[in-house]
């Protein structure tokens, strides 16, 4: 008799357990499908990500790793923006051995991806010899193809001369960051 009970009781509260994984999981699917338009910056309405956010730039998706508010203290001098969002073509380069080069990597990827959603030209490259992408440095700088240079530093910042901005970056978290915000910025997102 007392294994009955025993065994009704341990199937009622399998039966239970299973319940409420079921629940949970079917949840979570509902709640955090990814979709659904619940953030807004600046008349921009961005859609929470898995891994970001996305709005809608003139017909043009456009994909972030950051919202707007994570990123808009990173600060780009008015002539550094306009230079960027004018220019025909954008050129980015870094040291070949650089420490942060799998998030520089990224960075040339995801912006030059993004440029050519808008007609722009983009290209990268290193400061020096390398057997398969160009020499870019500061000195193949002009108003319609600017180079932004990014280089490992002990503080994130970005400093421009002429038509050549140099990114500095502390870590490969903080090159990731410059690339939304620099991109916000040449998209007017961000002013």
């Amino acid at each position: 008799m007392r294994r009955r009970k025993e065994k009704k009781s341990g199937k009622l509260m399998a039966l239970i357990i299973t319940i409420i994984m079921v629940s949970s999981i079917a949840g979570y699917v509902i709640l955090d499908s990814g979709t659904g338009s619940d953030l807004e910056y600046n008349g921009y309405e961005f859609n929470r990500e898995k891994d970001g956010f996305s709005t809608d730039f003139n017909g043009i998706m456009m994909k972030f790793h950051f919202f707007p508010t994570d990123v808009e203290h990173i600060y780009f001098e008015s002539a550094e923006t306009a230079l960027l969002k004018d220019a025909a073509g954008i050129r980015i380069t870094s040291d070949i051995d650089s420490p942060l080069q799998s998030a520089i990597s990224l960075l040339e990827f995801e912006i030059e991806n993004n440029l050519i959603k808008l007609n722009k030209l983009a290209a990268h490259g290193f400061t020096e010899e390398n057997n398969n992408l160009p020499i870019i440095t500061c000195n193949d700088s002009d108003k319609d193809n600017p180079v932004i240079y990014i280089a490992k530093g002990n503080s994130t910042a970005v400093e421009s001369e002429d038509s050549c901005i140099t990114i500095t970056a502390r870590t490969e978290y903080d090159v990731i960051r410059i690339k939304d915000a620099l991109l916000y910025r040449i998209l007017g997102i961000i002013e």
